[in-house]
């Protein structure tokens, strides 16, 4: 009986010594974190917002006649000069052009051969109906004198009538021939071009840098499509979308200062704002935004598509509601922080206004709402310890 109470004691020890391990474990889980709250200012640092590098002008190039590309030569963000080999054509290309010359050479020999005929009868009706004239004349003088009948004059007047107006039509005629016959030597003049181009392989018509191949290797592509665009190298502006709130407060004019972040390029551009959309569009995610474009002092060494940071020199933003940049976490693009619910870790989106380096506006949540203070090692539902009381953000 002894050793059953022995035994029944034991497993009691355990017992609680495993609950109350348990117990420290818990204990143990939590962390200890502080709060701010959300306050009222004003920001009148320099602003950051994202942009990304377009040109400024762009060209492109669409097919005059269809062909069928073998190899795309270049990939979009190829720096290439006049010359450069853009693609390369199919043997198949090349063959229907040979007939379409051979055709053309058809129509062209046939057109100059009537505008040919064409130029000897209007000259023998010019001659015949000079002589018709003559005649006509001295007919109607020996009409005068009584030599001859009236009926002689009319016969004479009618046979020059018909062969002026005969010579008239031709004249009409060979006058649209002649039109036919230089479009045709025109489209024969494009058409060897063309197929001088197509018989080795298309080239780059300017310097610049290859924005978009809209062919694949193998494509065939009718007259009148896309083939790539080439933009100027070097010639380039930064698009951005701001928040709408912010119309009022970026101006044309405005400094910016801009920093390629595509890569481990560490130049800073300077720039400054040459326009501000008053017109708000939807992005992305459905919120309002505005335009803003930033024309650069110098873009060399830039990409299109290259993403980049634009920090403005813009004027103050006032009774805006603000926390510290650490105290905000971003996650593919959106925007979170953690509040303090019954000790626990609670993850909520916010929407970002203005951007500073330090401070971040809050427009979706209300003044004095307390956050966690630099989230980086919360989880959502985590148990808390609360050091202190929420404090001022502006008390340091």
């Amino acid at each position: 009986m002894i050793g059953k109470k022995k035994i029944i004691i034991g497993i009691l020890i355990i017992v609680c010594g495993i609950g109350f391990v348990s117990y420290k474990k818990i204990e143990g889980s939590k962390i200890t974190v502080k709060t701010e709250k959300i306050r009222t200012g004003t920001l009148n640092q320099k602003i950051i917002l994202e942009g990304t590098v377009v040109p400024e002008k762009q060209t492109s190039i669409f097919a005059t006649v269809p062909i069928g590309v073998d190899r795309v030569l270049v990939t979009p963000g190829a720096i290439v000069k006049v010359g450069t080999p853009i693609f390369s054509f199919t043997g198949e290309t090349k063959l229907e052009m040979e007939k379409q010359l051979e055709d053309l050479k058809v129509e062209v020999n046939t057109s100059e051969a009537v505008v040919s005929n064409l130029n000897r009868e209007e000259s023998n009706l010019n001659y015949e109906s000079e002589l018709l004239k003559q005649q006509l004349k001295v007919n109607k003088e020996l009409l005068d004198q009584n030599a001859i009948s009236s009926i002689e004059v009319f016969k004479s007047q009618t046979m020059a009538n018909r062969v002026e107006s005969n010579y008239q039509d031709i004249k009409a005629k060979k006058k649209i021939e002649e039109q036919k016959f230089k479009i045709l030597l025109e489209k024969q003049k494009e058409l060897k071009t063309k197929f001088t181009i197509v018989d080795n392989t298309f080239i780059a018509p300017i310097d610049g840098i290859i924005t978009e191949i809209a062919v694949k290797d193998g494509n065939m592509i009718n007259k009148g499509a896309k083939l790539f665009t080439i933009s100027e190298e070097g010639n380039y502006r930064i698009k951005m979308e701001a928040p709408l709130h912010m119309v009022n407060i970026l101006k044309a004019g405005d400094i910016a200062m801009v920093k390629d972040i595509s890569n481990e390029n560490s130049k800073i551009y300077s720039g400054k704002i040459k326009g501000v959309s008053s017109v708000a569009r939807l992005d992305k995610k459905q919120e309002r935004v505005i335009d803003v474009e930033v024309e650069l002092n110098d873009s060399r060494g830039l990409n299109p598509g290259f993403l980049t940071q634009v920090e403005l020199e813009a004027g103050e933003s006032s009774n805006a509601k603000l926390v510290d940049s650490f105290s905000v976490v971003e996650e593919n693009g959106e925007y979170f922080v953690f509040v303090v619910i019954n000790n626990t870790a609670e993850k909520v989106p916010v929407k970002i206004g203005v951007k500073t380096i330090s401070k971040y506006e809050i427009l979706n949540l209300e003044e004095g709402t307390e956050i966690i203070v630099n989230p980086f090692k919360v989880k959502q539902g985590q148990k808390l310890r609360v050091e202190n009381d929420s404090r001022d953000i502006f008390s340091n």
